[in-house]
């Protein structure tokens, strides 16, 4: 008896070490993070391309830069927007031009304005995973200084009558001293 139990065991411990190891009917764990792709920000801005284009706006060089507004996220996301010619990209997207406090060395220089926004804006509403074209002067990106716009998470709060009940958020771009990143 004890040689038949014996025999048994092998195989018995087998059969238990197969599933535990291989469990058969494993539940997949869903992941609860908002961002398509975990490894970039949820909403960013990244580098198209540069190149010459003629002046959007009175004081604006003929010198453009390119930029993408990227929605990393599972749900849509706003922000104000204005109509341009396809030559400018998809939209044109107001911003705001600020200065590093560490790039001491240009403290002194006058800051591009930017595009500000009026009271009114257009409502652009960007889906899950998308991302729009825009352009501004290259100006607006030399040493020192950065780009930062305003966006609206779509699960923050609702758009009524081109204005917005909810909790600002902003991206920014800069050129750092290696190159562009955002």
């Amino acid at each position: 008896m004890i040689k038949y139990f014996s025999q048994l065991a092998i195989p018995f411990t087998l059969l238990i070490l197969c599933g535990v190891c291989f469990p058969i009917n494993a539940q997949k764990t869903k992941s609860t993070s908002l961002k398509i792709i975990e490894t970039k920000p949820s909403v960013y801005i990244s580098f198209d391309h540069s190149g010459k284009q003629d002046a959007l706006f009175e004081g604006d060089s003929n010198n453009r830069t390119w930029l993408r507004l990227h929605n990393n996220t599972k749900l849509k996301i706003f922000f104000c927007e204005y109509s341009v010619d396809k030559e400018y990209g998809d939209v044109g997207i107001f911003y705001e031009v600020e200065r590093f406090a560490y790039f001491n060395e240009y403290k002194n220089e006058k800051s591009p304005n930017g595009y500000g926004r009026a009271d009114n804006c257009n409502v652009h509403t960007l889906a899950s995973g998308k991302s729009v074209l825009f352009s501004l002067p290259s100006e607006s990106l030399t040493k020192g200084l950065r780009i930062k716009t305003q966006f609206f998470y779509g699960w923050t709060g609702d758009w009524k009558e081109d204005i917005y009940e909810g909790i600002i958020n902003f991206v920014t771009f800069a050129i750092d001293r290696k190159g562009l990143s955002n």
